[in-house]
């Protein structure tokens, strides 16, 4: 957060780049980091901030999956 110019080196570079930390538990935050173009922001209690409740943690295709299950 001290750097952002960081993050767009990250990934000019074809990298992955995810911020951990406490600042992340604050909403706003998160939408700054989400803005920058950070692919993950990890953060505690994530139920508090997710719009649909749905698995982040599952693909497109995974979902497909589950639903022919």
């Amino acid at each position: 957060m001290r750097d952002p110019k960081q993050v767009k080196e990250v990934i000019s570079h074809g990298l992955v780049c995810f911020c951990w930390g406490d600042d992340n538990n604050n909403a706003a935050t998160i939408k700054y980091l989400k803005e920058l173009g950070m692919n993950g922001v990890i953060y505690d209690r994530i139920d508090d901030h997710l719009q649909n409740k749905e698995s982040i943690f599952l693909t497109e295709k995974q979902y497909d999956i589950l639903k022919v299950c």
